[in-house]
């Protein structure tokens, strides 16, 4: 089922809301650290022994742990024992784990991709009353994943979120909802409300929202000088989606001087932070030599990454690199393979490829 670029965002921004069930979130590198570094931890992951786990250290210490593997906090990145950690957690009745868990399986990391089994598990710890999880529901029914896409319904469980439970996340999207028309009447002064509210609860995604609708205003003036105040805020918080955009206004010289020297640095600073949009940017960079030098190996590596991740205009790129041999070998087979999946995901380009090869 189609994973949407958006839905991409909301899960990332859901999951990083409640980050840390430490007491003391200053002091969650010792706590993480001491739970990484009791003995009997390892021994439990490895058997699964929830017994044994439970009486050694707290479900809430296990959880952290799973964090750090996730995270990379003090220990190397390993989201096979991110998911073990969440899983036992989980099993210990830690509901958090549960959204934890889901989104492992969304993504696939540590686990294989599962969306109907990551929809349960979200659905049901936002049964048991876990605010997060409302809002991970939103964006499931949003973008069809595990489920029938459902806006009305997403757009109801936005709307608990922001209203019930006071959800910058929650906020946020719904704003969006508003000012697209996205399962509600189209309504600019509401949208634009719920996320000036999402910002004063310093959301970065109600930022970068913002800041695209101030680019784009559908069937009204740019106004690149709020844009750029808003993709700003958000990038000084190290959003990624921020931080790309950004560059995609220094390419464009969009209300300001072009520099694409900026874009690139920009670009490669947003991949630091995993934006797989910037993925693709890079990658066009490289095509381009905008920024930096031509360089069709390098495109193909950064379009590679993009298609790994389930861009689809990276999937499409890498396509049109195969069919024409640039930075690759010339691959005809394998680049019809390509455009089928970006087309199979609504790529109007990759349509257009498969039309002018007959396929």
């Amino acid at each position: 089922m189609k994973k949407v670029k958006l839905l991409l965002v909301l899960i990332l921004t859901c999951f990083s809301l409640y980050p840390s069930l430490a007491q003391n979130n200053q002091n969650d590198h010792y706590i993480v650290g001491k739970t990484l570094d009791n003995g009997t931890i390892s021994i439990a992951l490895d058997q699964q022994d929830f017994k044994t786990m439970g009486k050694t250290v707290q479900a809430t210490d296990i959880y952290n742990a799973g964090l750090a593997y996730y995270y990379g906090r003090g220990v190397k990145i390993d989201y096979k024992m991110a998911f073990k950690c969440f899983q036992i957690a989980s099993e210990l009745g830690l509901v958090p784990s549960q959204l934890a868990l889901a989104v492992c399986y969304m993504d696939g990391r540590g686990v294989t991709e599962n969306d109907s089994l990551a929809f349960s598990l979200v659905q049901k710890s936002a049964e048991l009353g876990f605010s997060q999880s409302i809002c991970m529901l939103g964006t499931c029914y949003l973008a069809g994943v595990g489920t029938q896409k459902d806006t009305a319904q997403a757009v109801s469980c936005f709307k608990k979120g922001a209203d019930d439970y006071k959800l910058p996340a929650a906020k946020a999207f719904l704003g969006r909802c508003y000012l697209y028309g996205i399962g509600v009447p189209k309504d600019e002064y509401v949208g634009l409300k719920y996320l000036k509210a999402a910002i004063n609860g310093n959301e970065v995604y109600a930022m970068y929202y913002l800041g695209c609708y101030y680019l784009e205003r559908p069937g009204l003036e740019k106004d690149y000088k709020k844009a750029l105040r808003y993709l700003n805020k958000g990038a000084d918080l190290k959003n990624g989606e921020s931080i790309n955009k950004l560059g995609e206004c220094y390419l464009n010289g969009w209300g300001v001087v072009q520099d694409k020297t900026m874009a690139f640095n920009l670009f490669n600073n947003a991949a630091d932070l995993e934006n797989k949009d910037a993925f693709v940017n890079i990658g066009n960079c490289f095509f381009r030599g905008d920024g930096t030098s031509v360089d069709y190996n390098k495109a193909v590596e950064w379009y590679n990454k993009a298609a790994e991740r389930k861009v689809i205009m990276g999937i499409y790129k890498l396509g049109f690199c195969y069919e024409n041999g640039l930075g690759t070998e010339a691959n005809l087979d394998r680049a019809i393979e390509l455009y089928k999946k970006a087309a199979d995901n609504k790529s109007e380009e990759a349509k257009a490829a498969l039309k002018r090869l007959n396929k």
